[in-house]
């Protein structure tokens, strides 16, 4: 009895190292994809026949973000480069919000010169995997198919995984990155290696 008494606590702490060991592992290669993604993304050469924005919530239920301008910003670059492609705004209403993410996107963009012909909102979703998800049927509906060349816009931490989730729903997506401000980085890199590791497992 006492030799396995002895034994014990050196078990659980040779567990407790590899779990760390495959907690750092993990961390280290889901964080080196997603800086992969980012830094090899673009430039973009073909003409989209539409832009996707992602939404990323607001602020005091009515305010755009500093992250989710700068996907607009991103947006609207391409979107005043190609004149004939028109954009989905996507994303619904927070519990906490006065309106919806592709509300208040879609009056941004009006405000900076994207006439509303150009503009179709999906405001229903309240996960990247619904955004992607709601958009392709927007397409589905409007031309009876999800394969047009869509170029994906979203944040720099974000695009790896709203890559993959898009090409697991059939769409021909080119992604693009924008840039996160300095202060959300800490947040966005971690929160971001959770969520990949539970769309790997389960967001289909």
């Amino acid at each position: 009895m006492k030799n396995k008494k002895a034994k014990l606590p050196f078990r659980i702490k040779q567990s407790l190292i590899m779990l760390i060991m495959l907690f750092l592992l993990s961390f280290l290669l889901v964080e080196g994809l997603i800086i992969y993604t980012y830094k090899t993304a673009g430039p973009v050469a073909e003409k989209p026949e539409y832009v996707l924005i992602l939404g990323s919530g607001l602020k005091n239920g009515n305010q755009l973000s500093e992250i989710l301008i700068s996907r607009l910003e991103l947006g609207l670059k391409y979107l005043k480069q190609n004149s004939d492609s028109k954009v989905i705004v996507s994303g619904g209403k927070g519990r906490d919000e006065a309106l919806t993410e592709a509300q208040a996107m879609e009056h941004y963009l009006l405000d900076h010169g994207i006439p509303e012909s150009r503009i179709i909102q999906e405001d229903r979703s309240t996960s990247t995997l619904e955004n992607l998800k709601n958009s392709r049927e927007i397409l589905r509906n409007l031309n009876g198919k999800s394969s047009n060349q869509i170029l994906l816009v979203t944040s720099d931490y974000h695009l790896f995984r709203a890559n993959f989730l898009a090409r697991r729903q059939g769409l021909a997506v080119i992604g693009v990155g924008s840039q996160t401000p300095l202060v959300y980085v800490p947040k966005g890199y971690l929160r971001e290696y959770l969520a990949v590791i539970k769309s790997a497992l389960g967001d289909w």
